[in-house]
């Protein structure tokens, strides 16, 4: 449908009046376009359809896939409203016509129609008819090697110096021409997935090229065939020179194959391996036309490698008999300047630049005259190097190195940096091409204005360190840090930045709840610290946690934004603890065990920025451990040898214990004589409070001994008789009843 506003364009006068058209008519110029484009959007995205106009072809490896493709391409024709002629649709073929080919699974051929029709051409009788013919093989040059190179006498008559005369040798040259051509005859459809492959030579009369798919077995398979003659100028090219020009012919043939695809240039010629390669070496001696060449090649993304010339068969037969009288096509350099304009560069474009640079003619003045003795202040940089200037094909050249214009300066720089090439890339590759004043200081400035290099660079190098400064004691300051998820699961981790004391917790999310109830535990054991560093993760940026952090009078400092080196000390416990955890296992510990040996070990080990174990520091003691247990302690030893003490002295001794209210003799140490008393209490195992004389004093067993009386020895033999005569213990009367 047109738009309301362009109708009035297409206005037409009838008998009856004027009238507008409200959908786009036949005859515009822009209608097949327009409807190319719509098409194309409307099926965009459809995998094995393409469209041309209005012709649809839908393929697919299988016909389950078949059936869903072309379900899918009849929906989205019924949404946009556009029908199908059922008269000319065709379905479920294994092969079909299509612009002017035959597609099948093997690839494309000629019809067998158009062939049938061009063997059965009769002979020309003039120059219209040859060109007839002619334009009709050339239709089908891609699929059959050398079929121009056949026609090349035939070609020669179509020019308009050479008269009209049709021989046996013409004869022959018509009839093989349309021998060669076969329905049989197949080149495969590119493919952009595949790889490309450019194969090129050159002979003394032609150039071939031949542009091929490699396929996942490792087959070559051809796409495309192009050979053309050489000019009598290029004739006497040295070898070297031609097969370049082999090389260059068959990208710019290709042009709309491999532009802006990685694809491998083969030859047959080993020097241009180097020459053309990713390390070019071209000196300042090499020939001006394979420096200009190696710039064209420059705006491709290719490989270049050696084949013998046996295994370059296509491209050889091609240049040994090449297609006579067609036009060379001038090579064009497109490039892509960082705004996304499109650069266009030829031979043609910096000789007319060159003509016009006032600063330029005045040195192609001097060179073929003669340069100034003061030459004026513009060119003196120039009559610098005034023996390595010179002037091929209208343009200035130094040491063969183009001196570019300044009014395509941009222009080339915009070629040197394609594909986004750094300022020492792009110096080395100007040195081998281009010079001009003051280039280096150009290449930095426009390397530096390129915004898809200013955005994708690498990063800058690291500011100077600047250290956390050192607490006052341990647990002021905590590190907090996520490590994981590591089986599933997250892991706190918390540093103490003056003793290096680590506290892991294992939760299963990292809500802020969790991290708060953890935290709470640690404060509950090592008390609340005065800061804590943390990341910007979403836990510790929570209202709930902020909130935490005030409640305990706490100071909250974030690191930077993807910056971990400001947060260091946890970053740095993390790195071992997931590399001593992968360790530990490995051996098949649980993980519950393997973290506990881990803390344990990191605690009890000397950190290497303090020189002591954070044990030490934070608990003010090494954690004992299982060697602790093994190695001898002398406290063991000396007990033994006190207890083998009391048992030799004991030998002499004899134990003597009293209870309170014993009668006791007390030893005077100043009188040297015994004295009696009275046991008040016991104070220890060997030392008692005696009551002498009215006074109360401490006395030690050995200083004190039972005292004894009369009433004690009645008692003591009565036990004894007691002992003797068990059957004694009837009462005795000592008299009376």
């Amino acid at each position: 449908e047109i738009d309301q506003h362009s109708r009035k364009y297409l206005v037409i006068a009838t008998h009856v009046g004027y009238f507008g058209y409200t959908r786009l008519p036949f005859g515009i110029s822009t209608a097949p376009g327009i409807f190319q484009r719509y098409m194309e959007s409307l099926l965009f995205g459809l995998q094995g359809v393409a469209v041309n106009i209005d012709d649809v072809i839908l393929t697919a490896p299988n016909r389950k896939e078949h059936m869903k493709r072309l379900r899918t391409v009849f929906e989205r024709l019924r949404e946009a409203g556009l029908r199908l002629k059922r008269e000319k649709c065709v379905f479920l073929k294994e092969s079909t016509t299509f612009l002017g080919h035959q597609i099948d699974k093997f690839g494309i051929h000629p019809t067998e129609e158009k062939v049938e029709a061009i063997k059965k051409c009769p002979e020309p009788k003039n120059v219209t008819e040859l060109r007839s013919f002619l334009g009709a093989i050339n239709f089908y040059e891609k699929f059959v090697p050398g079929l121009h190179a056949d026609c090349a006498i035939l070609h020669r008559l179509t020019g308009t110096k050479t008269p009209w005369q049709w021989s046996e040798e013409e004869q022959k040259a018509f009839e093989k021409a349309k021998s060669k051509l076969s329905s049989n005859s197949v080149v495969v459809p590119y493919d952009e997935t595949l790889p490309l492959l450019v194969m090129a030579d050159a002979s003394e009369n032609g150039l071939g090229a031949v542009l091929l798919h490699r396929y996942p077995d490792g087959s070559e398979r051809p796409i495309y065939y192009a050979s053309r003659t050489l000019k009598d100028a290029e004739k006497h090219y040295a070898p070297i020179d031609r097969e370049a020009a082999a090389l260059v012919y068959a990208v710019s043939k290709f042009h709309q194959y491999i532009f802006g695809r990685k694809f491998t240039l083969i030859t047959d010629h080993k020097p241009l391996e180097r020459l053309f390669g990713e390390k070019r070496d071209l000196s300042k001696v090499t020939s001006n036309r394979l420096i200009r060449w190696a710039l064209t090649l420059n705006a491709y993304q290719y490989d270049i490698i050696f084949r013998n010339g046996k295994e370059v068969a296509y491209a050889d037969h091609l240049s040994r008999l090449p297609v006579e009288d067609l036009e060379t096509e001038t090579v064009a350099i497109k490039a892509g300047r960082p705004d996304c304009l499109n650069v266009w560069i030829s031979k043609e474009a910096v000789q007319k630049e060159t003509k016009k640079d006032p600063i330029l003619k005045k040195i192609m003045e001097y060179v073929l005259t003669a340069w100034p003795f003061n030459p004026p202040e513009d060119v003196k940089v120039y009559a610098r190097n005034k023996d390595e200037i010179g002037v091929e094909e209208g343009i200035v050249v130094r040491g063969g190195r183009l001196i570019i214009p300044l009014s395509l300066r941009r222009d080339v720089l915009s070629i040197l940096h394609k594909g986004h090439p750094g300022m020492v890339a792009m110096r080395s590759l100007a040195r081998y091409y281009v010079w001009w004043p003051k280039i280096d200081d150009d290449l930095e400035a426009f390397v530096r204005g390129c915004s898809p290099c200013q955005e994708n660079r690498a990063e800058e190098p690291a500011i100077p360190l600047y250290p956390w400064n050192i607490p006052n004691r341990a647990w002021e300051r905590l590190h907090l840090d996520f490590a994981g998820p590591m089986e599933g699961q997250y892991w706190l981790v918390a540093v103490d930045a003056y003793s290096k004391w680590a506290e892991v917790a294992v939760l299963k999310n990292i809500r802020a709840t969790n991290v708060i109830n953890t935290l709470k535990k640690w404060f509950s054991t090592y008390g609340h610290p005065r800061k804590l560093v943390s990341d910007n993760g979403p836990p510790f940026t929570s209202s709930e946690f902020e909130q935490f952090v005030k409640e305990c009078g706490m100071t909250h400092i974030f690191s930077p934004p993807y910056h971990p080196k400001s947060n260091g000390t946890a970053e740095r416990f993390i790195r071992t603890l997931k590399s001593r955890m992968k360790a530990s296992k490995r051996e098949g510990n649980p993980t519950s065990d393997a973290l506990n040996d881990v803390l344990f070990t990191y605690r009890n080990t000397p950190h290497g920025s303090t020189g002591r174990s954070p044990a030490q520091l934070f608990l003010g003691r090494r954690l004992p451990s299982i060697m602790d247990n093994v190695r001898p302690d002398p406290r063991d030893e000396m007990e033994r040898r006190k207890w083998s003490q009391k048992e030799y002295y004991d030998q002499g001794t004899q134990q003597r214990e009293f209870n309170g209210g014993d009668e006791v003799w007390s030893r005077d140490r100043t009188k040297k004589i015994w004295v009696p008393g009275t046991i008040v209490q016991r104070l220890g195992s060997a030392l008692y409070e005696v009551m002498i004389d009215g006074r109360t004093t401490n006395k030690h067993a050995d200083h004190l001994r039972k005292r004894t009386g009369a009433l004690d020895i009645d008692e003591r033999a009565q036990e004894d008789l007691d002992e003797d005569f068990p059957q004694s213990r009837a009462p005795v009367s000592l008299g009376g009843e």
